[in-house]
């Protein structure tokens, strides 16, 4: 299994690195036109769930490319397409995100991220 399975309780729901840095960033800021939400909040009503559901069934099912073409030049394309998707594994199994389990079921045959995919069907289970 991987070691990241042994990390996913202390992740959280954390998609990349400290998702606050990202939101505050002034370069980020810049780069996205003032569009990222900077209250600093977790979703807490239904628009912001649904946001968020959205934007991880994005990173769970865009292909490596259109990933790497979306985010390039920002922060985000350091992680890369598989550490965006580990990532968003780790949030949906955490934050027991059910309405993703079908994107998530798509994973377990995937080389490198089966074993995470598992563990995540377990935590919504």
């Amino acid at each position: 299994m991987l070691a990241t399975v042994d990390l996913c309780d202390g992740i959280g729901d954390w998609l990349f690195d400290c998702d606050l840095c990202q939101t505050v960033c002034p370069w980020n800021q810049k780069l996205f036109n003032h569009t990222l939400d900077v209250s600093l909040q977790q979703p807490s009503n239904d628009d912001q769930q649904q946001a968020l559901i959205d934007d991880l069934r994005y990173l769970l099912t865009a292909s490596g490319k259109r990933l790497e073409k979306d985010f390039h030049g920002t922060p985000l394309a350091r992680a890369g397409s598989f550490g965006l998707k580990r990532n968003a594994l780790v949030v949906i199994g955490n934050r027991k995100l059910r309405t993703l389990q079908p994107e998530v079921s798509a994973l377990t045959s995937h080389d490198r991220l089966a074993d995470l995919a598992q563990w995540t069907l377990r935590q919504l289970a």
